[in-house]
């Protein structure tokens, strides 16, 4: 496989070029594409598939997708990244929302700065309302209106909070929060780009196709085959950090890749003998068999960010071993975009532990401020302490000496120790603030049009020749 394309300088945005990765290179994605069609051989039940979750089948697919929020940029990457190349080959680019995952999109991070000048990041809660942890966005009701931050943002685009505000109220009347967000994601990049136009797939309504019962099916014929397949493609990977499914094979309890979900509640592991008590509509793929069925009959090829594209070489080790089947290729798009936050000279992290060290240390050693005298009595002290104890005698009252001649040196040097504290505090906050300047995680509808024009303007670049 050719190597990725490295970072490269781009139009530059408000703060900086965009750094696009794409693995492979553009220019080889042609091939795979062909060899993703013809894994998939316009097979029947491929065609069936598609047409099922709202896909053409007179064409190959390209897809990609992620959870449902306002995504960041590296995540708009994808959605750019399969267009561009789905247009240039007369693809159909589609997006699969996720979900049946857990994250919270109510919750939107944003820059701020403290009135000592130091940057932070503050999170913006769309809702006050408390939702219990790990349930579905899918299973979660829309909002009804959002709650405004209470605090006073910086380098954003103008009008930012507003405009995402009034994209999520906008579609209040959604049957759940991933529709909402979706829905307000794709607005506001339509609001900065146009739009992506790619076909939305909800992964919920992967399990209403005879694709997906048929490998339920399978699940359930033989748990142990499908779980120790998986578990073995996991142990196969440690670097995707894929925690491998139970199995007891004595007793026969096997976890399977489902959840089960239901509106308002927690997302719930499915074992197999309760699979074929819960109705299908409360069954939902976890990510590696989502993905596995998207790419056995779904896609011509799938485009993965960084994390996906570790995670799923499980996936393909684990189809290759339990179904004996190869998915449609996998590729790799990311970004980097930055907002303008600005930020000064970054310290590194061993030069913020050193000063830190030392502040602590003139607490106890003289000797750290210049003070050579006390540094020396204090050393006869302990000296004297050594020999007392090993005489069996009582060191106490010399203890309380030595600590008497450290109070009075600090009260002595109050000034030089509280500016080694201080020194160590700013150099903290320094290299806290450079966390925060160069972050790449904000929302993308904080950036300025102009800089997500950016990225679309070089992920086209890297495809007009695909």
């Amino acid at each position: 496989m050719p190597k990725a394309e490295p970072a490269r300088p781009a139009t530059p945005s408000a703060d900086g070029p965009v750094e696009l990765l794409i693995d492979p290179p553009a220019p080889a994605w042609a091939g795979l594409l062909e060899r993703g069609v013809s894994l998939s051989g316009w097979r029947p039940e491929a065609a069936a598939f598609r047409k099922a979750i709202g896909l053409p089948t007179d064409r190959p697919v390209v897809m990609s997708g992620h959870q449902c929020a306002i995504h960041h940029p590296g995540i708009v990457a994808k959605r750019l990244a399969a267009g561009a190349f789905a247009s240039r080959t007369g693809a159909a680019s589609a997006w699969l929302w996720v979900d049946q995952d857990d994250n919270d999109p109510t919750r939107i991070d944003l820059p701020t700065r403290a009135p000592d000048g130091r940057l932070g990041r503050r999170a913006w809660k769309l809702d006050d309302n408390p939702t219990p942890a790990g349930t579905p966005t899918g299973s979660r009701p829309a909002l009804r209106r959002v709650q405004p931050p209470d605090f006073e943002t910086i380098g954003v685009r103008e009008g930012a909070v507003g405009a995402i505000s009034q994209a999520i109220e906008a579609h209040a009347g959604e049957p759940n929060l991933a529709r909402q967000f979706a829905l307000a994601c794709d607005d506001l990049l339509s609001a900065s780009l146009g739009g992506a136009g790619d076909a939305p797939v909800f992964a919920g309504s992967l399990s209403t196709t005879d694709a997906f019962a048929a490998l339920l099916d399978r699940m359930l014929d033989d748990p142990g085959a499908c779980v120790r397949a998986y578990n073995e493609a996991a142990s196969a990977h440690p670097e995707a950090e894929i925690r491998p499914l139970i199995a007891n094979e004595k007793s026969g309890r096997f976890e399977l890749p489902l959840w089960r979900v239901r509106p308002g509640e927690p997302r719930m592991p499915v074992f197999a003998g309760q699979a074929k008590e819960i109705g299908r509509e409360q069954l939902a793929p976890r990510a590696l068999l989502m993905t596995g069925l998207v790419r056995m009959l779904g896609c011509d090829l799938f485009i993965h960010g960084t994390g996906g594209g570790k995670y799923d070489r499980v996936t393909e080790a684990w189809f290759r071993s339990w179904l004996g089947v190869e998915l449609a290729p996998a590729v790799v798009v990311s970004a980097t975009l930055r907002l303008p936050l600005g930020g000064g000279p970054t310290p590194t992290e061993a030069e913020v532990a050193e000063a830190h060290q030392r502040a602590h240390k003139a607490k106890h050693d003289p000797s750290v401020v210049g003070d050579t005298a006390s540094a020396e009595r204090k050393a006869e002290f302990l000296r004297e302490i050594e020999r007392r104890k090993e005489a069996g005698g009582d060191p106490a009252p010399l203890f309380r000496e030595m600590h008497a001649l450290l109070e009075e040196y600090r009260s002595r040097y109050v000034g030089e120790i509280s500016e080694m504290e201080e020194e160590a505090a700013s150099l903290a906050a320094a290299l806290e603030g450079a966390s925060v300047a160069g972050a790449r995680d904000w929302a993308f509808a904080l950036y300025e049009a102009r800089q997500i024009g950016a990225l679309r303007a070089e992920i086209d670049r890297a495809y007009a020749g695909a």
